[in-house]
């Protein structure tokens, strides 16, 4: 499999995401600063194409572009709203891409697309314009909605199948991710991610347990930013009420 990093930049790229739910959603926020990061020193101008992001990203030659969309307190709980307002955001994106290539012309040369496996539409379009096109997978929101029986599973399911047979190249961050992804078919297109540091795994050589897991106190811990999709709330509510009035107990 190719690296990330050297993947062949020239002239102007796009990076579309969907619109974010809330403008602090963690894994795009931190999507785009890596994609900036990489992208920037290699490409004349970056744009990025989203909705609801109002960071700013430190590099001269990236350009936020924002689209009209709804924040996720603000969609509605009947199915076909919910899914006309997705489809809306798609031809908002497809909207921005089409303004910027015709803007640009044959100066665009890429479009990425982070966390994209249900856009079909814009990347129908890239196609169409026949720009190079790069799905960044950040997680699996397919394998996700399957868990937690989410009705648009299934139409999910098939627009990711179709986005994957269009796109050139399919950029994950680890090669397990191929199997558990259920990227194995798409293998010849697939480049496993070279992030600068920081990025979004943590360094085993330099962080590894130095008490062996026998000998250890038991001790609970989370470590994750503290919302509900991360399961915050589920994990305060399987500690046992007579756990903590023990420990609150036990202190001196």
């Amino acid at each position: 499999m190719s690296q990330f990093k050297s993947a062949p930049i020239a002239k102007n790229v796009a990076i579309i995401c969907p619109a974010l739910r809330d403008p602090s959603e963690a894994s795009k926020v931190r999507g785009f600063f890596l994609l900036s990061a990489v992208l920037a020193p290699l490409a004349e101008k970056v744009f990025i194409i989203t909705g609801n992001f109002f960071e700013s990203i430190p590099y001269d030659n990236v350009r936020v572009i924002n689209v009209k969309a709804p924040m996720m307190g603000s969609y509605p709980r009947n199915l076909f709203s919910r899914a006309f307002r997705f489809f809306s955001t798609e031809l908002a994106l497809s909207g921005a891409l089409i303004r910027l290539s015709l803007k640009l012309s044959a100066n665009l040369d890429t479009v990425f697309f982070l966390s994209g496996e249900a856009l079909l539409i814009p990347i129908l379009i890239s196609k169409l314009l026949r720009k190079k096109i790069s799905l960044v997978l950040m997680g699996s929101l397919e394998r996700e909605m399957r868990i937690q029986k989410n009705p648009f599973h299934k139409l999910l399911a098939c627009l990711k199948r179709i986005d994957l047979a269009l796109t050139d190249k399919i950029i994950v961050g680890s090669p397990k991710f191929v199997e558990e992804w259920n990227l194995g078919k798409h293998r010849n297109k697939i480049w496993i991610a070279t992030y600068p540091e920081s990025a979004l795994f943590t360094y085993s050589h330099k962080f590894r347990p130095a008490i062996p897991l026998a000998k250890r106190a038991n001790v609970i811990a989370y470590i994750r930013r503290l919302g509900r999709e991360k399961g915050a709330l589920n994990f305060a509510q399987a500690i046992p009420e007579d756990y903590l009035e023990r420990k609150t107990l036990s202190k001196p």
